[in-house]
């Protein structure tokens, strides 16, 4: 669809939408949706398809199961919520809070997110790519599981509880890394 104006629609099968000017607001289940430069928000839940989102300018928020999601070049909030799917998200220029629930997450940080952010896993493994330029400051905690990564990490473990901070640049914002059950990763790019 190459268009103007908002669009909303339920749907099941295959979604290509680029060129787009406007708001969307898309259900879609059992096939692929893909997005591709739009100027608008975007608010798409999927159910067993795999979602791809690039060169959006506006607000993001997704939530997907049992699905692969590849979203990048965003710029404005990405909200993203992924259960029992797999999902990468990279090239933010706005805030990121991203749920992880029984699923692998890979973030890429190359740029300043603008305002606090935040990730959080549930039973589901994370790792975290951060480049100096992402300006950030990073406080991770998480309960029965582990925290691993760059030596820039002031790691504590306490029992069932480990605790991680580090900075990258100048920290003009903080991402915040919480987990359950979780294994999170956070490296140097």
């Amino acid at each position: 669809v190459r268009s103007r104006g908002n669009l909303n629609f339920v749907c099941k099968g295959l979604i290509l939408i680029e060129d787009h000017r406007g708001n969307v607001v898309l259900e879609n289940s059992t096939g692929p949706t893909t997005i591709q430069s739009l100027v608008g928000d975007v608010q798409l839940t999927s159910s067993f398809g795999s979602v791809e989102m690039e060169n959006i300018e506006g607000t993001v928020d997704l939530r997907s199961q049992n699905g692969i999601v590849l979203v990048s070049n965003i710029e404005g909030l990405c909200t993203v919520e992924s259960k029992s799917g797999n999902f990468e998200v990279s090239e933010l220029r706005g805030p990121l809070k991203l749920i992880n629930i029984d699923g692998v997450a890979e973030i890429e940080l190359t740029e300043p997110l603008e305002d606090a952010s935040s990730v959080e896993s549930i039973r589901g493994r994370i790792t975290i790519r951060i480049a100096d330029a992402a300006d950030i400051q990073v406080k991770a905690r998480v309960t029965r599981g582990s925290i691993r990564g760059s030596d820039r990490l002031r790691m504590v473990n306490r029992g069932a509880i480990s605790t991680a901070e580090g900075t990258w640049g100048t920290s003009s914002s903080i991402l915040t890394v919480t987990g359950e059950d979780a294994t999170i990763q956070i490296m140097d790019n």
